[in-house]
């Protein structure tokens, strides 16, 4: 059974439709796939056609072909959607635009590029849609296709050259299939879609913009929670959220009037505005005015005034880096652009609203993930199809059942796949394959599409001085991509684009654990040494041994100063074993019974000194994503960065960083200084998560710190001017020689607020309960000596209250008490001798 190839409507040859494998996936291929052998050349060539079950498929790449005795031929048509690929989505011209407006808008936009270059296009469905914004930067019309599709998170299909978009493809029908004979089923393969987890109560935040004075959350939140009971009860409670940045409240409207004020300040007009902006401002803060649609879509500019009574936005223009202004002529605002309002406090409408849109979000993304994300793998029965007189098609509802498994579940149909012959001719063998879930599973290069895509949900996470400010750096890269130029006239290509670049091979992809490099060992930079360690490969590994290779020191003298030199890890084969190898030659990775795996160059002495350049591990760059292990720079300016350790220092001390990493809970260092990143935990400063701080060294204020106290002085209590430890408070006005004369001049105030409190109390017990020894038990021991005149020597001075002895009150005045030996001393108050009590002096 062979098909007839056309060129240019002109029959040529014909292809065996049964060495072709026809399928079509939901939002993804529809391709018919010839494999075969023959004995002659054909005549194909890119452009040929062929009609298949009513739709036009065509040649889009040259045919692979082997040549042995036979020529083995593999072709593949592709389906009407895949023209779309061809073309370049322009908007009047421009290959880079963006575009606001609801579905139905954007595909006018989309038909009437795509009939100029390939006319027949039309649309099919198309589901209500609120208005957003897209950006377009020079995509063909097939990615332009899905990403108008997700940007409003729905479904595209194409019957012929008949687009529809809809929150939902396909349709219901009564087909069921089980395992078993006569069921229809010759197998059924159960997979759980990538990073698919069950939520049985769900949250929901959105942005954190234009949110309400004292609003008790940092970003919009739905203060509760959904969840269903019955899940929980089946599955357990298993917590999950949805986060959608550009939920928050604001307001989407259009200008009814635009005015130039001077060359840096406009106005726009707005007779529906509904509250006052003056109101609504942040005290300290500035607001915007951004564009949604018009010439000025996606930027936005900083609000100088508003006037309530002619309903009018004034604004500033913003400075470029070439210092012309934006807007300017003939690049303005026009009546009937929208736009939106940020960096202001809304009415509580707007807040009631955007909560009302965020709940909504949360019930779809519960709705989404309340069950498990499945896919099935059918292995459908031929004869059963035949017998049926239908198919299942991309979109379709079907029954599957395994009663075995306890599976009764309504699946759509994401993609089919068949030998091209079927139905017309049965064959033994021949299977009709289809993958079914209740989730779109999308092809490879989609998929790493949408997660470029979702990764927007994380960077508008960081703020932004402006919007514009991106879109001005992106017009200032094109205008320097083109002004590139090698002023030596040594390169082809001074500027090379592209959309990702691999640095690295499989042999460099690896780690070293505790290996030191000392370049210029002791001063001399024809000396090298390298600690031992271990070397951790990710590719590489010996079949029941492993992959880290202890690796012995090394050290190297009396190199050659005008050379550079290779270094790389000799690892044994056989063995978990490894040594440095320093070479002036290039040593490839595969040395026969080791492998060489290249760490970098050192280099030849220059200006006193070798340095060195590793290339072990890799670094990848894709659209705006670095990923690798080291970055050298001498400046790095970011906006915000995200980091497990960072740390600082250079030459050997490197004893300072800050830390994200949660390994202590509360008590995790976040900052330190004065050791390492592994001594962190101990270093003498260190700030924690809650953000207590320890500090074990250096001075506050004018008093040091050390380990255990504080001093100002020395760290000797005799001799210090002041100390504050745990177990001792010392302090002295004078520090002369050998301490001989020592003043206590400073007062203690102590403030009682409270009727019959002690401010202070001295009591201590004996603990000497041997008879016949006479151990003193002294509370307060007070000495004042030294004075020419023995009553100026005032051990006890009381100048308030009233003195109490052994229950007796004395009457206020001044109170003191002289020693009059023999173990005696007589307190006197105002010179009058009160008592005579035990004194040891």
């Amino acid at each position: 059974m062979n098909i007839q190839v056309y060129r240019r409507n002109v029959p040529t040859i014909e292809l065996p439709l049964n060495a072709a494998i026809y399928t079509r996936k939901l939002m993804a291929e529809h391709e018919l796939v010839f494999s075969f052998a023959t004995p002659v050349n054909l005549d194909l060539r890119v452009g040929d056609t062929l009609n298949y079950k009513g739709e036009l498929m065509t040649l889009n790449s040259d045919p692979e072909r082997t040549l042995t005795h036979l020529k083995e031929y593999n072709l593949t048509f592709q389906g009407q959607r895949h023209t779309l690929e061809r073309f370049i989505l322009k908007d009047e011209g421009k290959a880079t635009f963006d575009y606001f407006g609801e579905l139905d808008v954007f595909m006018l936009m989309f038909l009437e590029y795509v009939n100029s270059v390939d006319a027949g296009w039309s649309i099919g469905e198309l589901d209500a849609t609120e208005p957003t914004s897209l950006r377009f930067d020079k995509v063909d019309c097939y990615s332009a296709l899905n990403d108008i599709a997700q940007a409003f998170a729905y479904e595209w299909q194409i019957k012929g050259k008949v687009i529809s978009i809809k929150k939902t493809i396909g349709t219901a029908t009564t087909l069921s299939f089980s395992y078993g004979m006569g069921n229809g089923l010759y197998s059924l393969t159960r997979n759980l879609l990538e990073n698919s987890r069950i939520i049985t109560r769900a949250y929901a935040y959105g942005g954190t913009q234009n949110l309400p004075k004292d609003y008790p959350y940092q970003q919009l939140t739905v203060p509760d929670y959904l969840e269903d009971p019955a899940l929980v009860e089946r599955y357990g409670l298993r917590e999950g959220y949805v986060e959608d940045l550009e939920i928050y409240p604001n307001r989407t409207s259009t200008a009814t009037g635009v005015g130039q004020i001077n060359e840096g300040t406009f106005e726009l007009i707005d007779t529906a505005l509904d509250f006052d902006l003056n109101g609504q401002r942040i005290a300290g803060e500035d607001a915007y005015i951004v564009f949604k649609s018009g010439i000025l879509s996606g930027m936005q500019f900083k609000i100088l005034s508003y006037s309530p009574s002619r309903k009018s936005i004034r604004y500033e223009a913003n400075k470029e880096t070439n210092g012309t202004l934006m807007p300017r002529s003939g690049l303005v605002a026009e009546i009937g652009d929208q736009y939106t309002l940020i960096g202001m406090r809304m009415p509580e409408t707007y807040v009631t609203a955007a909560i009302a849109k965020l709940t909504e979000k949360r019930a779809e993304f519960f709705a989404d993930n309340s069950v498990p994300r499945i896919a099935y793998d059918l292995d459908i029965d031929v004869l059963h199809l035949k017998r049926l007189a239908v198919e299942p098609r991309e979109g379709d509802i079907i029954n599957i059942k395994d009663d075995s498994e306890g599976i009764d579940e309504d699946v759509r149909v994401t993609s089919i796949s068949y030998p091209a012959h079927f139905p017309d001719v049965l064959e033994q063998g021949m299977q009709f394959t289809c993958e079914v879930g209740n989730d779109i599973t999308y092809t490879r290069v989609q998929k790493i599409e949408k997660d470029i895509k979702d990764t927007r949900n994380v960077v508008t996470q960081v703020s932004r001085d402006s919007w514009e400010n991106d879109r001005r750096n992106i017009l200032a890269l094109n205008e320097f991509k083109t002004m590139v130029f090698d002023p030596d006239g040594n390169l082809e290509n001074p500027l090379i684009q592209a959309i990702a670049g691999l640095f690295g091979t499989d042999s460099q992809y690896y780690d070293l654990v505790d290996v030191v490099m000392d370049i210029n060992a002791g001063g001399d930079p024809n000396a090298f040494t390298m600690t031992g360690g271990r070397l951790v490969h990710k590719r590489y590994v010996i079949e029941g041994l492993g992959y880290i290779w202890q690796l012995a020191p090394f050290s190297a003298t009396e190199l050659d100063p005008l050379k550079a030199y290779y270094l790389s890890a000799k690892c044994s084969r056989t063995s978990l074993t490894g040594e440095w190898v320093l070479s002036e030659e290039q040593i490839a990775t595969d040395g026969g019974t080791h492998w060489y795996f290249n760490l970098g160059v050192l280099s030849s002495v220059l200006d006193g000194s070798r340095s060195f350049r590793p290339t072990k591990m890799f670094t990848m760059i894709s659209g705006g994503n670095i990923e690798t292990d080291t970055i050298t720079a001498y400046f790095i300016n970011v906006v915000r960065l995200f980091a497990q350790v960072i740390t600082v220092g250079s030459e050997g001390f490197v004893n300072a960083g800050i830390s994200g990493v949660s390994d202590n809970g509360g008590q995790s260092v976040r900052f330190w200084a004065g050791a390492d990143a592994q001594s962190k935990d101990t270093a003498p400063f260190r700030v924690l998560n809650d953000g207590s701080m320890e500090a074990f060294k250096g001075r506050i204020g004018g008093f040091n710190i050390d380990q255990n106290f504080l001093y100002f002085g020395s760290t000797n209590i005799e001799e210090s001017n002041a100390f504050l430890s745990p177990t001792a408070i010392h302090y002295k006005t004078d520090t002369s020689p050998g301490g001989q004369t020592v003043q206590y001049d400073k007062q203690i105030y102590i403030d009682v607020r409270r009727s019959a409190q002690v401010a202070h109390q001295i009591k201590t017990i004996s603990m000497n309960n041997q008879p016949g020894t006479r151990r003193p038990n002294i509370a307060l021991d007070l000495d004042a000596h030294g004075s020419p005149n023995t009553i100026d020597d005032v051990a006890l001075q009381l100048r308030g209250g009233v003195l109490v002895y052994n229950g007796e009150t004395y009457v206020k005045g001044r109170t003191f008490i002289q020693n009059i030996g023999g173990g005696y001393g007589m307190v006197f108050v105002e010179g009058i001798y009160i008592n005579t009590i035990p004194y040891t002096g």
